[in-house]
């Protein structure tokens, strides 16, 4: 899916779901990734490529994913 494609999804499901953008988690790895980081509430850059981590609003990089549940509150 090309970044047009995941914004786009990310619209849908948010709105399909009730969910204001504003109070959607996006964690991304890739340019292809930027656009739908810049209309999420919060963006992980998730062991990214560096044009990605200077995008993002935070950035781990850590071998376990569940390590953003941390930064979102979920125990």
């Amino acid at each position: 899916m090309d970044a047009n494609g995941k914004a786009d999804a990310l619209k849908r499901s948010a709105y399909e779901a009730g969910i204001p953008l504003s109070n959607v988690v996006v964690i991304g790895d890739g340019a292809n990734d930027l656009e739908m980081m810049s209309i999420a509430g919060h963006s992980f850059a998730y062991n990214a490529k560096e044009i990605v981590k200077e995008k993002a609003e935070t950035t781990i990089s850590h071998p376990d994913m569940r390590a953003i549940l941390l930064f979102v509150g979920v125990k």
